[in-house]
């Protein structure tokens, strides 16, 4: 059995990945670490790495999540896959609200966590 639904979650979800380390790193960490500072925390090189690499795990981890929809669109759906599906789904929506919140509803990617979100959990049912 396939999982329309869930595939789709898994595509928004890689996709979001993708695109926030692209994004991210032209539009914010590239532009903030090129920047001299000669003081505070991004004067020492290992903390800049530590900020890069950080920003570009967030979104290894998101592709890792949408791997893991992937993998459960294409099977039945047992209790545990429904377990897994809900709680990316919860982790999803809750990025949505607090990005939304957070921005006021300016930052373009509130919409796409709530809908991989409600997908994720939409598939649980």
């Amino acid at each position: 059995m396939t999982y329309p639904s869930l595939l789709l979650a898994a595509l928004l979800t890689v996709a979001v990945g993708l695109l926030h380390s692209w994004l991210g790193e032209r539009l914010l960490i590239g532009p903030l670490l090129a920047a001299p500072s000669a003081d505070g925390p991004l004067a020492r090189r290992f903390l800049r790495r530590v900020l890069r690499n950080a920003w570009h795990i967030t979104s290894f981890a998101w592709a890792g999540m949408g791997l893991v929809l992937a993998s459960l669109a294409f099977a039945p759906l047992d209790a545990q896959g429904r377990r897994v599906a809900v709680v990316i789904g919860a982790v999803f929506v809750g990025h949505g609200l607090f990005v939304f919140a957070m921005s006021r509803g300016r930052h373009v990617g509130w919409p796409f966590f709530l809908a991989i979100g409600g997908l994720a959990l939409w598939a649980a049912m």
